[in-house]
């Protein structure tokens, strides 16, 4: 009963279109935005590959190759998928492309800088008992380079995504009818099949 009747209500439903209208909206589905995320790892892989010795990074990537390496790039593409949306959504009636790679590279620059100094600080909290990320020898090397990569790899995601963003509106669906429910003088298929 409650599902028939949870049918019988109009849906707002949201329709792609292929300019702009005017009350139209910015969107694009997860899978675009987490795209987007897989890119902008690049910027990671640059600056891992720009600041260890060949020998050692490679050493290195092929310890947690198969394990640890494709989680970790999941679960960040993941989470950028997320912000990437919060943007976007904020951003939703304005095209401006030059806007967006603003508010991406920003947003990106101070989530990698809180994000690395949390980390460095834990690390720090772990190995000598305090909690104090100022007294690692990475801190101005992290201070320094987080955000960099952090906008340039957030203006990149955003740029690869920007083929997947595109003008949508809002429509009312009405629902469908009951074909369930007897109609005095409707045929079936095996009525048609008799005639």
């Amino acid at each position: 009963m409650t599902q028939s009747a949870s049918r019988s209500k109009p849906k707002n439903v949201r329709q792609g279109l292929s300019r702009y209208e005017p009350g139209a909206h910015l969107w694009a589905p997860f899978v675009v935005h987490f795209r987007g995320g897989v890119a902008s790892l690049l910027a990671f892989v640059i600056a891992y590959f720009a600041t260890v010795p060949l020998e050692d990074a490679m050493a290195l990537l092929t310890l947690g190759a198969y394990t640890i390496v494709p989680a970790a790039g999941a679960l960040y593409a993941t989470v950028w998928g997320f912000m990437s949306v919060a943007i976007l959504h904020r951003l939703r009636y304005r095209d401006r492309l030059r806007l967006h790679f603003a508010w991406y590279a920003g947003v990106g620059a101070v989530a990698l800088t809180l994000f690395a100094l949390a980390t460095l600080a834990v690390s720090r909290g772990i190995a000598t008992g305090y909690y104090d990320p100022s007294t690692s020898p990475l801190f101005l090397a992290f201070l320094a380079g987080a955000p960099v990569v952090g906008a340039a790899g957030a203006v990149f995601g955003r740029w690869v995504i920007d083929k997947g963003i595109i003008w949508h509106r809002w429509i009312v669906r009405e629902p469908l009818p009951d074909v369930f429910t007897f109609v005095e003088g409707k045929h079936d298929k095996d009525d048609f099949k008799r005639l």
